[in-house]
């Protein structure tokens, strides 16, 4: 009997371990997608935003939406940082302690915050070549 719950104990402490890892690469992997995500937001798009106002550039409605999200994001990016990572590291923990047939949700979570990501991206990228594309054509 004591052999039982030995297996039982190692079993759920190999599961625990195994949370624990899957946390901490799961939240890794959300914190460099943040990471890149900020540095486009914060660096990249001002970047163009004078390029933009020193040709007097015409800027369409979604250019203008993430200049104004880059905006905010440099301007709150330590709350962004706090409850963003705070929200992430507790779903996520959450989520790998679940019994058994409900820790796909975990996967779910962290697929869809790489998703969203990878949308914010290709959307911030649309909105600055969109007018960059405009404005290389008129100087042709």
């Amino acid at each position: 009997m004591s052999d039982h719950s030995t297996r039982g104990t190692r079993t759920n402490e190999n599961s625990l371990s195994r949370s624990i890892v899957w946390t901490a690469w799961t939240l890794l992997t959300h914190t460099i997608a943040a990471g890149v995500l900020f540095v486009a937001l914060i660096r990249v798009v001002p970047g163009f935003l004078v390029l933009f106002e020193e040709f007097d550039a015409a800027l369409p409605a979604m250019t203008i939406l993430v200049a104004n999200l880059s905006r905010m994001v440099a301007g709150y990016w330590y709350l962004l940082v706090v409850f963003g990572f705070g929200l992430d590291a507790f779903l996520i923990l959450g989520f790998s302690l679940l019994p058994g047939k409900a820790k796909w949700l975990g996967g779910l979570w962290a697929s869809v915050v790489l998703l969203a990501v990878t949308l914010l991206l290709g959307f911030i990228m649309m909105a600055v070549l969109l007018p960059l594309e405009a404005l290389i054509t008129q100087l042709t």
